[in-house]
Protein backbone atom coordinates (compact mmCIF):
# COMPACT_ATOMS: atom_id res chain seq x y z
CA UNK A 1 0.00 0.00 0.00
CA UNK A 2 2.97 2.28 0.51
CA UNK A 3 3.53 2.45 -3.32
CA UNK A 4 0.04 3.79 -3.88
CA UNK A 5 1.00 6.79 -1.73
CA UNK A 6 4.55 7.18 -3.36
CA UNK A 7 2.83 6.98 -6.61
CA UNK A 8 0.15 9.88 -5.64
CA UNK A 9 2.85 12.27 -4.19
CA UNK A 10 4.87 11.62 -7.51
CA UNK A 11 1.91 12.59 -9.79
CA UNK A 12 1.86 15.51 -7.84
CA UNK A 13 4.99 16.95 -8.19
CA UNK A 14 7.88 14.50 -9.75
CA UNK A 15 10.87 17.08 -9.73
CA UNK A 16 10.09 18.17 -6.68
CA UNK A 17 10.78 14.41 -4.84
CA UNK A 18 13.97 13.85 -7.04
CA UNK A 19 15.25 17.11 -5.55
CA UNK A 20 13.75 16.87 -2.17
CA UNK A 21 16.54 15.51 -0.14
CA UNK A 22 19.12 17.33 -1.60
CA UNK A 23 17.60 20.46 -0.11
CA UNK A 24 16.05 19.17 2.79
CA UNK A 25 12.73 19.93 2.88
CA UNK A 26 11.24 16.90 4.33
CA UNK A 27 13.18 15.25 7.07
CA UNK A 28 12.55 12.16 8.93
CA UNK A 29 9.48 11.52 7.33
CA UNK A 30 8.43 8.39 9.49
CA UNK A 31 5.39 7.78 11.80
CA UNK A 32 6.89 9.74 14.87
CA UNK A 33 6.71 12.85 13.17
CA UNK A 34 5.74 15.88 15.44
CA UNK A 35 1.36 16.07 15.46
CA UNK A 36 -0.43 19.07 14.27
CA UNK A 37 2.72 20.11 11.23
CA UNK A 38 2.27 20.63 7.92
CA UNK A 39 4.17 20.62 4.96
CA UNK A 40 3.01 22.81 1.60
CA UNK A 41 4.03 22.63 -1.64
CA UNK A 42 3.31 24.85 -4.39
CA UNK A 43 4.04 24.46 -7.74
CA UNK A 44 4.01 27.06 -10.43
CA UNK A 45 3.50 26.06 -13.88
CA UNK A 46 1.90 27.98 -16.96
CA UNK A 47 -1.15 25.91 -17.03
CA UNK A 48 -1.94 26.60 -13.18
CA UNK A 49 -0.59 26.52 -9.44
CA UNK A 50 -0.54 23.36 -7.65
CA UNK A 51 -1.07 22.98 -4.16
CA UNK A 52 0.00 19.66 -2.10
CA UNK A 53 -0.97 20.55 1.80
CA UNK A 54 0.56 17.14 4.12
CA UNK A 55 -0.84 16.98 7.41
CA UNK A 56 1.16 15.00 9.84
CA UNK A 57 -0.47 12.20 12.20
CA UNK A 58 -4.05 13.92 12.85
CA UNK A 59 -6.29 12.59 15.00
CA UNK A 60 -9.25 10.22 13.91
CA UNK A 61 -12.28 12.36 12.49
CA UNK A 62 -14.53 14.37 10.12
CA UNK A 63 -12.48 17.24 8.78
CA UNK A 64 -14.55 20.17 6.39
CA UNK A 65 -12.14 21.01 3.80
CA UNK A 66 -12.09 24.63 3.36
CA UNK A 67 -10.54 25.35 -0.28
CA UNK A 68 -10.06 28.90 -1.60
CA UNK A 69 -12.36 30.12 -3.88
CA UNK A 70 -11.83 29.08 -7.56
CA UNK A 71 -10.06 25.57 -6.57
CA UNK A 72 -9.97 22.58 -8.55
CA UNK A 73 -9.09 18.76 -9.07
CA UNK A 74 -9.68 18.23 -5.36
CA UNK A 75 -7.80 14.93 -4.34
CA UNK A 76 -6.98 13.37 -1.07
CA UNK A 77 -4.37 9.79 -0.57
CA UNK A 78 -3.38 8.43 3.25
CA UNK A 79 -0.02 7.20 3.67
CA UNK A 80 -1.06 4.06 5.62
CA UNK A 81 -2.91 3.39 2.16
CA UNK A 82 -6.53 3.07 3.25
CA UNK A 83 -9.51 4.40 1.10
CA UNK A 84 -9.67 8.36 1.08
CA UNK A 85 -12.57 9.99 -0.33
CA UNK A 86 -13.37 13.81 -0.84
CA UNK A 87 -17.24 13.56 0.23
CA UNK A 88 -19.86 16.62 -0.05
CA UNK A 89 -21.68 17.21 2.87
CA UNK A 90 -24.22 19.72 3.06
CA UNK A 91 -22.55 21.82 0.03
CA UNK A 92 -18.77 21.40 1.89
CA UNK A 93 -16.18 18.87 1.19
CA UNK A 94 -15.64 16.64 4.02
CA UNK A 95 -13.20 13.63 4.33
CA UNK A 96 -13.39 11.12 6.99
CA UNK A 97 -10.77 9.75 9.32
CA UNK A 98 -11.15 6.04 10.98
CA UNK A 99 -7.74 6.44 12.66
CA UNK A 100 -4.68 8.96 13.14
CA UNK A 101 -2.53 9.22 9.71
CA UNK A 102 -0.81 11.65 7.41
CA UNK A 103 -3.06 12.97 5.25
CA UNK A 104 -2.10 14.49 1.86
CA UNK A 105 -4.10 16.94 0.00
CA UNK A 106 -3.93 18.61 -3.27
CA UNK A 107 -5.96 21.03 -5.57
CA UNK A 108 -5.13 23.11 -8.27
CA UNK A 109 -5.44 26.86 -8.67
CA UNK A 110 -6.04 29.20 -12.26
CA UNK A 111 -2.78 30.40 -13.71
CA UNK A 112 -0.55 32.94 -11.27
CA UNK A 113 -1.82 36.48 -12.10
CA UNK A 114 0.57 39.45 -11.52
CA UNK A 115 3.26 38.95 -8.87
CA UNK A 116 1.16 38.26 -5.36
CA UNK A 117 -0.36 34.69 -4.62
CA UNK A 118 -3.03 35.54 -1.77
CA UNK A 119 -5.48 33.62 -0.75
CA UNK A 120 -4.21 30.13 -1.85
CA UNK A 121 -4.37 28.17 1.32
CA UNK A 122 -6.73 25.55 2.72
CA UNK A 123 -8.20 24.97 6.06
CA UNK A 124 -9.30 21.74 7.76
CA UNK A 125 -11.97 22.33 10.43
CA UNK A 126 -12.91 19.34 13.04
CA UNK A 127 -16.07 20.15 15.08
CA UNK A 128 -16.69 23.66 13.00
CA UNK A 129 -13.37 24.76 14.28
CA UNK A 130 -10.20 25.71 12.44
CA UNK A 131 -7.62 23.08 13.17
CA UNK A 132 -4.03 25.02 13.64
CA UNK A 133 -1.24 23.74 11.88
CA UNK A 134 2.41 24.90 11.97
CA UNK A 135 3.16 25.07 8.41
CA UNK A 136 6.50 24.77 6.37
CA UNK A 137 5.75 26.15 3.10
CA UNK A 138 7.85 25.38 -0.03
CA UNK A 139 7.66 26.81 -3.51
CA UNK A 140 8.78 25.17 -6.50
CA UNK A 141 8.53 27.40 -9.69
CA UNK A 142 8.96 26.33 -13.38
CA UNK A 143 8.28 30.06 -14.96
CA UNK A 144 10.68 32.67 -13.00
CA UNK A 145 13.89 31.08 -12.78
CA UNK A 146 15.46 34.47 -12.55
CA UNK A 147 13.18 36.15 -9.51
CA UNK A 148 12.72 35.12 -6.04
CA UNK A 149 9.99 34.84 -3.19
CA UNK A 150 9.23 36.78 -0.26
CA UNK A 151 6.86 35.31 2.45
CA UNK A 152 6.42 35.76 6.03
CA UNK A 153 8.74 33.81 7.26
CA UNK A 154 12.64 33.72 6.78
CA UNK A 155 13.61 31.60 3.80
CA UNK A 156 15.69 28.48 4.53
CA UNK A 157 16.58 27.88 0.91
CA UNK A 158 16.56 29.68 -2.78
CA UNK A 159 18.34 26.85 -5.16
CA UNK A 160 18.12 27.17 -8.95
CA UNK A 161 18.26 24.37 -11.07
CA UNK A 162 18.15 24.22 -14.99
CA UNK A 163 14.36 23.79 -15.16
CA UNK A 164 12.95 25.06 -11.83
CA UNK A 165 13.68 27.05 -8.80
CA UNK A 166 13.30 26.04 -5.28
CA UNK A 167 12.13 28.30 -2.22
CA UNK A 168 11.75 27.38 1.20
CA UNK A 169 9.84 29.23 4.23
CA UNK A 170 10.44 28.33 8.04
CA UNK A 171 7.31 26.98 10.05
CA UNK A 172 4.64 29.62 10.72
CA UNK A 173 1.39 29.38 12.47
CA UNK A 174 -0.93 31.98 11.01
CA UNK A 175 -3.79 30.43 9.17
CA UNK A 176 -2.86 32.44 5.64
CA UNK A 177 0.97 33.04 3.93
CA UNK A 178 0.32 35.84 1.32
CA UNK A 179 3.68 35.36 -1.19
CA UNK A 180 5.34 37.83 -3.44
CA UNK A 181 7.40 37.41 -6.45
CA UNK A 182 9.53 40.04 -5.47
CA UNK A 183 10.65 42.52 -8.65
CA UNK A 184 14.47 42.30 -10.34
CA UNK A 185 16.68 45.24 -9.07
CA UNK A 186 14.83 44.64 -5.74
CA UNK A 187 15.57 43.08 -2.58
CA UNK A 188 14.15 42.29 0.89
CA UNK A 189 14.86 42.16 4.38
CA UNK A 190 12.63 40.01 6.79
CA UNK A 191 11.74 42.11 9.65
CA UNK A 192 10.53 41.09 13.55
CA UNK A 193 6.46 40.66 11.92
CA UNK A 194 6.30 40.42 7.95
CA UNK A 195 8.58 41.61 5.23
CA UNK A 196 9.51 44.50 3.33
CA UNK A 197 11.06 44.89 -0.14
CA UNK A 198 13.37 47.97 -1.10
CA UNK A 199 15.41 49.11 -4.37
CA UNK A 200 18.66 46.96 -4.15
CA UNK A 201 20.36 50.59 -4.72
CA UNK A 202 18.77 52.37 -1.71
CA UNK A 203 19.08 49.82 1.12
CA UNK A 204 17.28 49.91 4.42
CA UNK A 205 18.34 52.33 7.07
CA UNK A 206 18.88 50.95 10.27
CA UNK A 207 16.40 53.63 12.10
CA UNK A 208 13.96 52.55 9.76
CA UNK A 209 14.21 48.56 10.56
CA UNK A 210 14.06 49.33 13.88
CA UNK A 211 11.15 51.65 14.04
CA UNK A 212 9.26 49.31 11.40
CA UNK A 213 9.74 46.78 13.72
CA UNK A 214 8.56 48.87 16.93
CA UNK A 215 5.57 49.80 14.88
CA UNK A 216 4.60 45.69 13.68
CA UNK A 217 4.58 44.61 17.13
CA UNK A 218 0.54 46.17 17.17
CA UNK A 219 -0.38 44.70 13.46
CA UNK A 220 -0.82 41.03 11.62
CA UNK A 221 2.37 40.34 9.45
CA UNK A 222 2.21 41.81 5.96
CA UNK A 223 4.07 42.19 2.98
CA UNK A 224 5.39 45.38 2.59
CA UNK A 225 6.72 47.29 -0.70
CA UNK A 226 8.59 50.79 -0.44
CA UNK A 227 9.23 53.57 -2.88
CA UNK A 228 6.95 51.88 -5.19
CA UNK A 229 5.06 54.34 -8.02
CA UNK A 230 2.00 53.87 -6.52
CA UNK A 231 0.45 53.44 -3.02
CA UNK A 232 -1.48 50.17 -2.69
CA UNK A 233 -3.55 48.56 0.79
CA UNK A 234 -4.64 45.21 0.38
CA UNK A 235 -5.62 42.83 3.06
CA UNK A 236 -2.00 41.28 3.16
CA UNK A 237 -0.34 43.50 0.84
CA UNK A 238 0.94 47.33 1.13
CA UNK A 239 3.08 49.28 -1.52
CA UNK A 240 3.84 52.85 -0.25
CA UNK A 241 5.57 55.63 -2.22
CA UNK A 242 8.12 56.88 0.61
CA UNK A 243 9.33 54.94 3.53
CA UNK A 244 7.39 57.05 6.13
CA UNK A 245 6.88 54.51 9.61
CA UNK A 246 3.89 57.05 10.64
CA UNK A 247 2.25 57.18 7.64
CA UNK A 248 2.34 52.84 7.51
CA UNK A 249 1.29 53.01 10.91
CA UNK A 250 -1.86 54.88 9.66
CA UNK A 251 -2.55 52.61 6.83
CA UNK A 252 -2.36 49.28 8.89
CA UNK A 253 -4.66 50.53 11.61
CA UNK A 254 -7.04 51.74 9.09
CA UNK A 255 -6.86 48.15 7.82
CA UNK A 256 -7.18 46.23 11.26
CA UNK A 257 -10.23 48.41 12.00
CA UNK A 258 -11.59 47.83 8.55
CA UNK A 259 -11.29 43.98 9.69
CA UNK A 260 -13.94 44.07 11.61
CA UNK A 261 -16.22 47.12 9.73
CA UNK A 262 -19.47 46.51 7.25
CA UNK A 263 -18.36 48.68 3.80
CA UNK A 264 -21.31 51.18 5.15
CA UNK A 265 -19.26 52.08 8.27
CA UNK A 266 -16.13 53.57 6.28
CA UNK A 267 -16.87 56.82 8.18
CA UNK A 268 -15.82 54.37 11.34
CA UNK A 269 -12.82 53.78 9.98
CA UNK A 270 -11.96 57.90 8.62
CA UNK A 271 -13.53 59.04 12.05
CA UNK A 272 -11.00 56.69 14.49
CA UNK A 273 -8.13 57.32 11.96
CA UNK A 274 -8.49 61.45 12.25
CA UNK A 275 -9.31 61.50 16.23
CA UNK A 276 -6.07 59.08 16.95
CA UNK A 277 -3.38 60.17 14.20
CA UNK A 278 -4.37 64.00 13.85
CA UNK A 279 -2.19 66.59 14.07
CA UNK A 280 -3.18 69.16 17.03
CA UNK A 281 -2.46 71.82 14.43
CA UNK A 282 -5.20 70.50 12.18
CA UNK A 283 -8.08 71.94 14.18
CA UNK A 284 -11.65 69.98 14.01
CA UNK A 285 -12.30 67.44 11.29
CA UNK A 286 -15.39 68.27 8.87
CA UNK A 287 -18.05 65.70 7.73
CA UNK A 288 -20.57 63.65 10.66
CA UNK A 289 -18.11 64.87 13.45
CA UNK A 290 -17.48 68.67 12.65
CA UNK A 291 -17.54 69.93 16.19
CA UNK A 292 -15.75 66.86 17.65
CA UNK A 293 -13.35 68.65 20.37
CA UNK A 294 -9.60 67.39 19.56
CA UNK A 295 -9.41 67.00 23.49
CA UNK A 296 -7.14 64.16 23.56
CA UNK A 297 -3.75 64.42 24.13
CA UNK A 298 -0.95 61.89 22.27
CA UNK A 299 -0.93 59.87 25.55
CA UNK A 300 -4.77 59.11 25.34
CA UNK A 301 -4.43 58.85 21.59
CA UNK A 302 -1.88 56.22 22.13
CA UNK A 303 -4.10 54.81 24.84
CA UNK A 304 -7.53 54.96 22.55
CA UNK A 305 -5.48 53.04 19.84
CA UNK A 306 -3.95 50.29 22.61
CA UNK A 307 -7.86 49.55 23.54
CA UNK A 308 -8.77 49.20 19.77
CA UNK A 309 -6.03 47.20 18.71
CA UNK A 310 -7.08 44.86 21.76
CA UNK A 311 -10.68 43.67 19.83
CA UNK A 312 -10.25 40.00 18.47
CA UNK A 313 -13.88 39.33 17.79
CA UNK A 314 -16.85 41.96 18.04
CA UNK A 315 -20.31 41.89 16.75
CA UNK A 316 -19.93 45.50 16.47
CA UNK A 317 -17.01 47.89 16.13
CA UNK A 318 -19.34 50.92 16.59
CA UNK A 319 -19.58 49.84 20.08
CA UNK A 320 -16.12 48.54 20.78
CA UNK A 321 -15.12 51.79 19.99
CA UNK A 322 -17.35 53.76 22.29
CA UNK A 323 -16.49 51.31 24.62
CA UNK A 324 -12.79 51.93 24.03
CA UNK A 325 -13.34 55.75 24.87
CA UNK A 326 -15.29 54.95 27.90
CA UNK A 327 -12.29 52.97 28.98
CA UNK A 328 -9.89 55.79 28.89
CA UNK A 329 -12.32 58.44 29.91
CA UNK A 330 -13.59 56.68 32.51
CA UNK A 331 -17.15 57.54 31.67
CA UNK A 332 -19.85 56.22 29.84
CA UNK A 333 -20.21 57.33 26.45
CA UNK A 334 -22.62 56.64 22.91
CA UNK A 335 -20.58 59.01 20.58
CA UNK A 336 -20.02 56.83 17.65
CA UNK A 337 -23.87 54.72 18.25
CA UNK A 338 -25.24 58.48 17.98
CA UNK A 339 -23.20 59.06 14.84
CA UNK A 340 -24.42 55.91 13.31
CA UNK A 341 -27.93 56.90 13.98
CA UNK A 342 -28.22 60.27 13.09
CA UNK A 343 -26.15 60.58 9.95
CA UNK A 344 -25.71 64.14 11.10
CA UNK A 345 -23.00 65.95 13.07
CA UNK A 346 -22.99 64.75 16.79
CA UNK A 347 -21.36 65.85 19.55
CA UNK A 348 -18.70 64.17 21.73
CA UNK A 349 -19.79 63.75 25.54
CA UNK A 350 -19.36 61.71 28.59
CA UNK A 351 -21.98 60.85 30.57
CA UNK A 352 -20.14 60.88 34.58
CA UNK A 353 -21.39 56.99 35.95
CA UNK A 354 -21.44 58.56 39.57
CA UNK A 355 -25.08 58.79 41.17
CA UNK A 356 -26.14 61.77 41.63
CA UNK A 357 -27.95 63.50 45.05
CA UNK A 358 -30.21 66.87 45.42
CA UNK A 359 -30.51 67.59 49.08
CA UNK A 360 -29.96 63.85 50.06
CA UNK A 361 -31.79 61.96 47.60
CA UNK A 362 -31.02 60.07 44.47
CA UNK A 363 -32.21 61.41 41.40
CA UNK A 364 -32.34 59.50 38.02
CA UNK A 365 -30.17 61.75 35.44
CA UNK A 366 -26.43 62.14 35.16
CA UNK A 367 -23.85 65.40 34.96
CA UNK A 368 -21.85 64.74 31.26
CA UNK A 369 -18.62 66.17 30.40
CA UNK A 370 -18.63 68.03 27.26
CA UNK A 371 -15.35 69.65 26.05
CA UNK A 372 -13.61 68.94 29.31
CA UNK A 373 -16.39 70.94 31.50
CA UNK A 374 -18.99 69.72 33.59
CA UNK A 375 -22.55 69.79 32.90
CA UNK A 376 -26.38 69.51 33.94
CA UNK A 377 -29.04 69.02 32.51
CA UNK A 378 -31.01 72.32 32.72
CA UNK A 379 -34.42 71.03 32.82
CA UNK A 380 -34.05 67.59 35.12
CA UNK A 381 -32.07 70.20 37.26
CA UNK A 382 -34.26 72.95 37.93
CA UNK A 383 -37.01 70.68 38.60
CA UNK A 384 -35.04 68.68 40.98
CA UNK A 385 -34.21 72.03 42.79
CA UNK A 386 -37.85 73.34 42.30
CA UNK A 387 -36.91 76.44 40.40
CA UNK A 388 -39.73 77.60 38.18
CA UNK A 389 -38.66 77.75 34.69
CA UNK A 390 -40.26 79.62 31.71
CA UNK A 391 -39.32 79.35 28.36
CA UNK A 392 -38.88 82.28 25.72
CA UNK A 393 -38.38 82.44 21.62
CA UNK A 394 -38.64 78.76 21.28
CA UNK A 395 -36.61 77.48 23.61
CA UNK A 396 -33.80 80.27 22.75
CA UNK A 397 -33.73 81.39 26.10
CA UNK A 398 -34.88 80.76 29.89
CA UNK A 399 -36.44 82.45 32.83
CA UNK A 400 -35.23 80.90 36.24
CA UNK A 401 -37.09 82.25 39.58
CA UNK A 402 -34.80 81.25 42.76
CA UNK A 403 -35.90 82.62 46.06
CA UNK A 404 -34.39 85.82 46.27
CA UNK A 405 -33.24 86.01 42.32
CA UNK A 406 -34.55 86.04 38.73
CA UNK A 407 -32.48 84.85 35.64
CA UNK A 408 -33.12 85.12 31.94
CA UNK A 409 -30.49 82.81 30.36
CA UNK A 410 -29.87 82.73 26.69
CA UNK A 411 -28.92 79.43 24.62
CA UNK A 412 -25.19 79.72 23.07
CA UNK A 413 -24.71 83.65 24.59
CA UNK A 414 -21.80 84.28 26.81
CA UNK A 415 -24.66 86.94 28.88
CA UNK A 416 -27.59 86.76 31.04
CA UNK A 417 -29.59 89.36 32.91
CA UNK A 418 -30.49 89.59 36.92
CA UNK A 419 -33.50 90.10 37.93
CA UNK A 420 -34.46 92.29 34.51
CA UNK A 421 -31.68 95.02 35.37
CA UNK A 422 -28.61 93.45 35.55
CA UNK A 423 -26.32 91.69 32.62
CA UNK A 424 -23.64 90.10 33.57
CA UNK A 425 -21.29 87.64 31.22
CA UNK A 426 -21.15 83.69 31.18
CA UNK A 427 -19.33 81.54 29.07
CA UNK A 428 -21.06 78.59 27.51
CA UNK A 429 -23.59 79.15 30.41
CA UNK A 430 -26.39 77.27 28.73
CA UNK A 431 -25.32 74.76 25.95
CA UNK A 432 -27.41 72.43 23.12
CA UNK A 433 -25.95 69.08 23.00
CA UNK A 434 -27.30 66.51 21.27
CA UNK A 435 -30.68 68.03 21.63
CA UNK A 436 -30.66 68.60 25.27
CA UNK A 437 -30.31 71.67 27.25
CA UNK A 438 -27.16 71.51 29.64
CA UNK A 439 -25.93 74.15 32.08
CA UNK A 440 -22.50 74.37 33.26
CA UNK A 441 -21.26 73.45 36.65
CA UNK A 442 -19.34 76.96 37.30
CA UNK A 443 -22.75 78.52 37.01
CA UNK A 444 -24.98 76.31 38.71
CA UNK A 445 -22.65 76.76 41.62
CA UNK A 446 -22.89 80.82 41.24
CA UNK A 447 -26.18 81.47 40.29
CA UNK A 448 -27.85 78.72 41.43
CA UNK A 449 -26.36 78.93 44.50
CA UNK A 450 -25.57 75.21 44.92
CA UNK A 451 -22.78 73.90 46.41
CA UNK A 452 -21.44 70.78 44.98
CA UNK A 453 -19.07 67.91 45.99
CA UNK A 454 -17.51 65.05 44.52
CA UNK A 455 -16.79 61.78 45.62
CA UNK A 456 -15.62 58.35 44.84
CA UNK A 457 -19.43 57.38 43.51
CA UNK A 458 -21.38 59.93 44.07
CA UNK A 459 -21.65 63.82 43.20
CA UNK A 460 -23.51 65.39 46.22
CA UNK A 461 -25.56 68.90 45.30
CA UNK A 462 -26.82 70.70 47.96
CA UNK A 463 -28.66 73.91 48.07
CA UNK A 464 -26.90 76.64 49.97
Amino acid sequence: MKKVWITFVTLISISFLLLLYQWTFVQNHDSNEKKDTAEVTVTIKEEGVGVLSLYKSIDPGTYKLKFPEGSSQLNCTLESGSDCRIIDENHTPTVHLENEETLAISYQREPLQGDRLVDWMMDLEKNDQTVDFSYTIAIQDYIHLDRTWAGLSEKTSDIRQEYVRFHQFSAVNQASFPLLLVEKNRDFWMGTKGVVTFPEEKPLSDAFKKNYNQLTVDYPPKIVEVDKKEAVSNKYYLAFKDRSVPNMDRVMFEQFISLYTDKNEKWLVDALSTIIFISDDQGEVSGPMERLPFQFNDEQREELKQELLKVKDTDSMVTAADQALSEIEGMDVEFFKQVQENEGKTPLYFTYPKTLMIDGEEVDWKAVNWKKNVYYPFQALTNSLEYPVTEFNKGNSYRVRLPNNEYRFYIDQSIFIKNEQEFGVASDLLVKVDNQIFMKEQYVKDLLGVDIVEKQNTILMQKK
